[in-house]
């Protein structure tokens, strides 16, 4: 007897118990996407270790999307801004110890997107829109070059 529909429900159930109670507490968007971000990559944890099937790695790109949204949106434009680069670092570096490739898949997105908002917010008075995308795609070959280099490295001989 497969439980997945069962946990799929009892996690939307929670999820949006925590959603309620933050909206009626009126705390801020970015601690309940934390918040539900880290429940969701804990909940996967634990599916992971426990039953083995393709129903966590949802949970982990659901909850690390939340997280990284909720930390991004929390720290855009402020002197604060390199606590997105240590979470995404984090994640890639909780990947490799669990050897868990959507975890990585999902922090190398994020660190994509980043550099390439860093890359248009202080170089688009520069330079016009078809060089932007020129070096961004340097910077995003450069990036998944230097990822891809480690995840070999780290993932060697795992399916």
């Amino acid at each position: 007897m497969s439980r997945e529909p069962f946990v799929a429900l009892t996690v939307f159930y929670l999820g949006s118990f925590w959603v309620y109670l933050f909206n009626r507490f009126d705390l801020s968007e970015n601690l309940r996407d934390v918040v539900l971000g880290l429940s969701l990559c804990c909940l996967a944890y634990y599916f992971f270790r426990h039953c083995k099937s393709f129903f966590y790695r949802v949970w982990y790109v659901v909850g690390s999307i939340a997280l990284q949204l909720g930390v991004f949106d929390a720290v855009f434009r402020k002197k604060t801004e390199i606590l997105f680069l240590l979470v995404v670092g984090g994640l890639l570096f909780i990947s490799t110890k669990l050897r868990e490739k959507t975890l990585f898949f999902s922090g190398t997105i994020g660190l994509l997107l980043y550099v390439n908002t860093l890359i248009y917010r202080y170089l688009a008075k520069s330079f016009n829109v078809p060089m932007l995308f020129i070096i961004a795609g340097f910077f995003c070959i450069l990036i998944g070059l230097l990822l891809n280099k480690w995840y070999r490295q780290k993932f060697a001989g795992v399916d």
